[in-house]
């Protein structure tokens, strides 16, 4: 599980079910890939500059990066791919960016986010 904190820049990578913490990182994550090794995290340099980034946890091992707002992310089922929904950089239209496993990004579609209803429904 990953706690962002909302003050300080940073992330908690909690153990479940003990909420032990096993990691640190500089961002905010914005979730994990389908085996849970890996996030996408969206880190603020200050004023509007942004980095998107896929890091395996871990040892934070820089594995893409781009400078954007990472705004959503999707695992793909039983591999190493990510789908990241950015806000990019120079103000253009959104996209969404595939990652695979060794880093290689794919820009599959432009003025397009992954989005969801919010509040989130919640109970049986």
């Amino acid at each position: 599980m990953a706690e962002s904190g909302v003050f300080n820049g940073t992330t908690a990578i909690r153990e479940l079910p003990s909420g032990k913490i096993v990691g640190s990182l500089h961002g905010s994550v914005r979730g994990f890939s389908w085996d849970g090794s890996r996030v996408v995290v969206s880190r603020w340099n200050g004023g509007t500059d942004y980095e998107a980034e896929l890091v395996r946890w871990a040892d934070q091992k820089l594995i893409w990066h781009r400078s954007a707002l990472a705004q959503s992310m999707l695992a793909r089922p039983d591999s190493a791919d990510v789908l990241i929904g950015i806000n990019r950089a120079d103000g253009r239209a959104p996209e969404l960016v595939v990652v695979n496993g060794a880093g290689t990004a794919t820009t599959i579609v432009r003025d397009a986010l992954v989005t969801w209803p919010c509040p989130c429904p919640a109970g049986p």
